[in-house]
């Protein structure tokens, strides 16, 4: 079968290796037809910048921690079949080729969504198999794990209702959570990025108000003035860039939430907490401490 393999830094081929051999009776072999690539995660992998190739992944303290020795951390060449080397794909769509025999979930032809990486064939217990409903196009469950991710940012902001919400950052994520946060009782969901067309999407997807850094001077100010100056309830961050991330501070009101959800790359150049003016007002200001 074929696989992807990161040879280096922004290096990358596709090399054939042995297929699987004989399936459990709980699992299920699937043809690949898509195969989504990570913007956010999986793009460290391509620059080199992940974490895992400096530390270690503690899961029992939720950290990662300075490497012991040279074998606990990545080391290129990395191949999507290795084992643990989930940030490589996980937004596989196929067709179920061969089921062993308890197999009960799924059937031979059905078009299955697995958190699987690039790879021509897949192997995965039935539970780990989401099946498509029948007349959809394929493509369309690539976006599984983007509504997972979306979904989770949801729950951890803690919407309420007649809230004012910024999403920074239009892409697939940013228009799922354009559409989530109407659905769960904003009454203004401010859009901000620096592709126009996206703001325009995020406009059709329910968009209250759409601003573009590039020819807006001061997006935060303006989303004061859209919120009677005191600034958004909540605001999704979900770029990817520190530069956003530091503007979704400037925009949050005081108590405010500040969710980051993107995937960032590299130093923190472009966040600046000694200049973001509202959390110095509101740390020692009038206003008491800010939440953001």
């Amino acid at each position: 079968m074929k696989v992807m393999v990161y040879e280096g830094p922004r290096k990358l081929k596709i090399e054939e290796v042995p297929d699987f051999g004989k399936l459990g009776p709980n699992d299920v072999r699937i043809q690949t037809l898509y195969s989504g690539v990570s913007h956010g995660t999986e793009i460290g992998i391509y620059r080199g910048t992940a974490p895992n190739y400096t530390k270690v992944n503690d899961g029992e303290y939720r950290l990662f921690r300075p490497a012991r020795k040279k074998g606990d951390v990545w080391q290129y060449p990395i191949r999507s079949c290795d084992p643990g080397v989930w940030y490589m794909g996980y937004a596989n769509v196929g067709r179920v080729v061969e089921t062993g025999k308890d197999v009960t979930r799924v059937k031979a032809g059905d078009i299955v969504n697995t958190a699987a990486p690039h790879q021509s064939m897949v192997v995965q217990n039935e539970w780990g198999c989401l099946k498509l409903p029948e007349g959809y196009d394929p493509v369309i469950g690539v976006f599984w794990s983007n509504l997972m991710t979306t979904y989770n940012g949801i729950l951890d902001t803690h919407i309420k209702l007649g809230d004012t919400v910024v999403i920074g950052g239009l892409g697939v994520l940013g228009q799922m959570l354009v559409q989530m946060a109407k659905m769960n009782g904003a009454f203004q969901v401010i859009g901000v990025d620096v592709n126009q067309k996206r703001c325009e999407i995020a406009k059709k997807n329910g968009a209250t108000a759409v601003f573009n850094p590039k020819t807006t001077e001061d997006v935060a100010l303006e989303v004061r003035k859209l919120t009677d100056k005191r600034g958004a309830d909540e605001v999704i961050d979900v770029s990817g860039h520190y530069a956003s991330l530091n503007e979704s501070i400037r925009m949050a009101a005081p108590n405010g939430i500040v969710t980051a959800l993107g995937w960032y790359n590299g130093p923190a150049a472009a966040l600046n907490l000694g200049r973001v003016d509202n959390v110095a007002q509101y740390v020692f200001g009038e206003y008491g401490a800010s939440r953001a």
